[in-house]
């Protein structure tokens, strides 16, 4: 096995496993009614239809690199790309829409509620970064593969 298919292997699994790591984290940190808050959640892409498509694309690419069929790889690579896109689009959708109702709802504590001062913070994770970088090295790596490989 050649280093162009070994490379396009990793970033395969840097793909898959950006579909676990957290996305976003929404943080909420500060007093309400007079208690004390420290919360935090995270959203991934794994639990989404994107998300399965990201993981089950780049096993098949790596099934196809390692069985050397130029196609398969070729179209898994341009699948898990796409999927990576679109992944990337509709999260920063919700993420935007969550920070959205996040504010809203704080809106209508604070109208109702005493002693309070809290903080909601939305900010990305570290499968935001890795699902731009997978998909651009999925991408510029199969393309790699494809002219520099005789399979």
């Amino acid at each position: 096995m050649n280093v162009r298919k070994v490379f396009l292997i990793l970033a395969c699994l840097c793909s898959g496993l950006s579909a676990f790591l957290p996305y976003y984290t929404v943080t909420a940190t500060g007093t309400i009614n007079g208690q004390v808050i420290n919360d935090s959640a995270t959203a991934t892409l794994f639990p989404q239809f994107y998300g399965i498509v990201i993981v089950v694309s780049a096993v098949m690419v790596i099934l196809f690199t390692m069985v050397g069929l130029k196609k398969g790889y070729v179209i898994g690579s341009l699948v898990n790309v796409g999927a990576s896109l679109w992944g990337l689009f509709t999260m920063t959708l919700q993420q935007d829409s969550d920070k959205a109702v996040l504010n809203i709802t704080g809106k209508f504590v604070d109208a109702f509620s005493y002693q309070s001062d809290y903080n909601i913070d939305v900010i990305d994770g570290p499968g935001f970064f890795m699902l731009i970088f997978s998909a651009v090295l999925v991408l510029v790596l199969m393309i790699w593969n494809a002219i520099g490989n005789d399979d």
